[in-house]
């Protein structure tokens, strides 16, 4: 019975070997899968690395050369862009320079103009001053009102606004002879009911404030001349000012004249 059992102990002991035999052969062969799929794994990691380094150098060479190509273009870009913005600055200052000169020369202008503005509202103010002279210095027309020659002084009206001092007596002492008439000191006079003046009526005869005949100015038309010559200068300054300045000193010494004639007219 021992030696049964020893048998079957055996026999599983050999069978136990030979599945651990089994065992380590099986292991052996997985850790030679494993070596030859690490070996495979090995190669092709080798092999997509340099892919990708010779993908990536060819992506980087044309990458470097468009970047190249795009640095030029902006590089002319640049060049005719700051070219451009040098004439156009050339061109702003010759402008600025222009409308510069064009500004000193219609201040200059407005100056002359506002100096014969001026003057003519200086003619103009002493031509009205003459009318109104001509009218309150010279009978040219009856007044509006006249007094009524109908009315008269009613009687007991009182218009002395002083009367002797009725309670005032002559002193004792007083030498007539010496002294001279004696006279009461004057008093308001309650009664006073100011100086007597008839009521006034309307004129019959009377046919408004009278007015100069208006005509023409010839001082504004010469103004108007010289604002549309003015006008016609600043759209062609090149070429009408020239043209402008002499007739605009002509006009000028046309109007001193007139001025002149004007002023002798007055004081004559």
């Amino acid at each position: 019975m021992i030696a049964s059992e020893i048998a079957i102990l055996k026999s599983r002991e050999s069978a136990s070997d030979a599945r651990l035999a089994a065992a380590h052969e099986q292991m052996r062969s997985a850790e030679e899968d494993a070596a030859e799929w690490k070996r495979k794994y090995d190669i092709a990691v080798r092999e997509t690395k340099a892919a990708l380094e010779k993908v990536a150098a060819s992506s980087f060479e044309k990458d470097f050369q468009e970047m190249q190509e795009m640095l030029q273009q902006l590089k002319l870009e640049k060049e005719k862009t700051e070219v451009l913005l040098k004439e156009k600055d050339e061109m702003l200052k010759a402008k600025d320079d222009e409308i510069e000169m064009k500004g000193k020369e219609h201040e200059k202008m407005k100056s002359e103009f506002q100096k014969l503005e001026i003057e003519r509202l200086a003619q103009i103010e002493r031509a009205q001053r003459h009318v109104e002279s001509l009218y309150s210095d010279w009978d040219l027309l009856p007044p509006k009102t006249i007094k009524d020659p109908e009315a008269k002084k009613p009687e007991g009206w009182d218009d002395k606004e002083y009367i002797p001092d009725p309670e005032d007596k002559k002193p004792e002492d007083w030498d007539d002879e010496e002294d001279g008439e004696w006279t009461a000191p004057t008093i308001s006079n309650p009664e006073y009911k100011c100086p007597w003046k008839p009521k006034k009526i309307k004129n019959p005869n009377y046919q408004g404030k009278w007015k100069a005949p208006i005509v023409a100015n010839m001082a504004e038309a010469m103004i108007e001349a010289l604002g549309e010559q003015l006008v016609q200068a600043l759209k062609k300054p090149g070429e009408y000012v020239l043209e402008f300045q002499s007739e605009f000193y002509d006009m000028k010494m046309q109007l001193d004249l007139m001025k002149s004639f004007l002023a002798d007219a007055y004081r004559a």
